[in-house]
């Protein structure tokens, strides 16, 4: 399986207007290549049209990777230390966004092959890569990683919107059912209020209580003590 430019490319063929231009020259593209003269043609090629980063060496791209907003990586594949193949599969690995492009010789269909299953490059070109093609396929994948971003951006915004309108939803819900909750307890005060002015007007109107009688003393335990006087003094003129 293998992946070439496309000659019919609604791109190809037609220069990029003014707002194309200022959007394109937002998102970079690394070029990797370990010889010089190829990252001279590339920067001559599309320094005008696009934002061309370079780097000689697969290393050397992973630190500028580290650093930059990367959008698109065009490497060579045989390459001293790191071939193009391992370097877009690190780039895979760490930045999976970035659009991979890989160049390769006509004899090296294997390394193509593998450049898809492994590191998932979305082309490879046929070295020597041809002028109008690849400017082409650079607008092409620079304008799929600005939608994929203003896609996340309004999916990101959308959530955002519906997380506010569901927290006023809650607001208004609280309110709503506090509101419930104050009437209910303005209603019991009333009732209270009520009951207690019932209450007091039944204390005014009922009849007071008679106040009690003081204890009367018999008139008959008066008696006793006399009786028992006369009594002692009767005994006491008998033993005399």
């Amino acid at each position: 399986m293998s992946r070439r430019l496309d000659p019919s490319n609604a791109f190809a063929g037609r220069l990029p207007s003014d707002a194309e231009l200022a959007v394109i020259r937002n998102y970079p593209v690394l070029y990797v290549d370990d010889e010089l003269h190829n990252i001279n043609v590339f920067e001559a090629s599309f320094g005008d049209d696009f934002n061309i980063v370079t780097a000689m060496s697969g290393q050397e791209a992973l630190e500028l990777l580290a650093t930059q907003d990367i959008a698109v990586v065009v490497s060579d594949n045989r390459m001293p230390g790191m071939l193009g193949v391992e370097l877009l599969s690190h780039v895979y690995e760490q930045r999976p966004e970035i659009r991979r492009v890989l160049c390769t010789a006509y004899s090296d269909q294997q390394t193509a092959i593998d450049a898809i299953n492994i590191a998932a490059v979305q082309h490879y070109v046929v070295k020597p890569w041809e002028s109008r093609e690849m400017s082409a396929l650079l607008r092409e994948l620079v304008a799929d990683v600005h939608l994929e971003r203003a896609a996340n951006h309004l999916r990101t915004d959308l959530v955002e919107r519906e997380r506010e309108a569901c927290i006023a939803a809650l607001r208004r819900r609280f309110e709503q059912d506090l509101g419930n909750v104050l009437s209910v307890l303005r209603g019991v005060d009333h009732g209270l209020r009520v009951l207690h002015q019932d209450v007091a007007a039944v204390d005014r109107n009922s009849p007071k209580p008679a106040p009690c009688s003081p204890i009367q003393t018999p008139a008959s335990s008066s008696m006793i003590w006399p009786a028992l006087s006369l009594r002692s003094a009767d005994c006491t003129s008998l033993r005399a």
